[in-house]
């Protein structure tokens, strides 16, 4: 009930809507028909959320209703993921309300019909339950089979919940268990590329034009559209990285940078780096769950909502290459001929 009421009040300050636009049009198109090549889609390789879409008969306009649902998982994921690193009931609680309010939430209620939260709930579930093999692998597996971006989360996943021992088996068991479930996703991916010019492919990416546009972006554009993600919240994060010298020796902190490293690797092929730094959620999470461990709970508590409520201050926007766009009610400002 509290990320229902969490996911309500953002979509009302933000002034969303519920048609899907631009992408999210397409999903929900495909949401019709996952299968069907009569109409070229750039998006058909993300499949999951389509595929769900049509399964559930929640197709064409009705299909915002898959990632928003997702998103309402997610949230609850978020406090049940505090409560067991360690937070309290209250901490937990307001962990969830920080990321709710991030970009992390944001831009799936302000961009009906984008698929990014079924991923980030996914994405979400691999870390949480890391220590079982098969459901988190498959959940990984799932999440990349919904976006690509999802992929250059395994190296933190990996380093996540290896043991301090032994980490080269645990590695080669996971590694091989993601590659045997992602089989069928490649062999899919393939046969798009036979059937449908107008999918994005690795090749679209790896273009040199694309590689070009995107590293022209340039350090402020990367750092602008970055920031946009958690605000005054990468303060907590800073916090975990410069508070312990040993970060690398640990298997919660150690891998944050991995994590940062990983979505950087990002920008060079994508120039949505608001979008792309908003799967960094687990570094909010985990990182608030650290302040609370090193400061004490009502301390962090405090903190956390002072931040928040500083981060009023600053417009929510988003950054797409070099341009920043307030999300407050940006549906109305979206162009006609981008809605289905």
């Amino acid at each position: 009930m509290i990320s229902v009421l969490l996911a309500g009040t953002v979509f009302v300050y933000l002034g969303g809507g519920v048609e899907p636009i631009m992408h999210g049009a397409e999903y929900a198109a495909l949401s019709q028909a996952p299968f069907g090549m009569e109409l070229g889609a750039a998006m058909r390789n993300r499949i999951l959320a389509p595929l769900v879409g049509w399964l559930l008969h929640l197709r064409g306009a009705h299909f915002v209703w898959v990632p928003w649902s997702f998103l309402v998982g997610f949230l609850a994921l978020v406090n049940v993921w505090a409560r067991r690193l360690g937070a309290g009931s209250t901490l937990a609680v307001v962990t969830t309300v920080c990321v709710a309010f991030s970009g992390s939430t944001m831009l799936s209620l302000i961009a009906p019909g984008y698929v990014d939260a079924v991923s980030f709930f996914l994405l979400g579930v691999a870390f949480m339950q890391v220590q079982r093999k098969l459901l988190s692998t498959a959940c990984l597996a799932l999440a990349i089979m919904n976006h690509e971006v999802s992929a250059f989360m395994a190296p933190a996943w990996l380093i996540y919940g290896a043991p301090s021992e032994r980490q080269f088996p645990w590695f080669r068991e996971r590694l091989v268990l993601l590659g045997a479930l992602l089989l069928p996703y490649a062999t899919y991916r393939w046969w798009v590329t036979l059937h449908d010019a107008k999918a994005l492919s690795l090749n679209y990416y790896f273009a040199p034009q694309n590689l070009k546009d995107c590293l022209g972006v340039g350090l402020v554009g990367w750092i602008t559209g970055i920031f946009a993600v958690f605000r005054l919240h990468w303060l907590v994060v800073l916090f975990v990285l410069i508070s312990d010298r040993k970060a690398f020796n640990t298997r919660r902190l150690g891998w944050n940078l991995v994590l940062l490293a990983s979505l950087c690797a990002t920008l060079v092929v994508a120039y949505d780096s608001t979008r792309l730094f908003s799967f960094a959620f687990p570094l909010l999470v985990i990182g608030s769950v650290e302040l609370g461990r090193r400061w004490g709970a009502n301390r962090a508590i405090t903190i956390m909502l002072i931040i928040w409520g500083l981060n009023f201050l600053i417009p929510p926007y988003t950054t797409t290459g070099e341009r920043s766009y307030p999300l407050h009610g940006i549906v109305d400002r979206i162009p006609q001929a981008t809605r289905p």
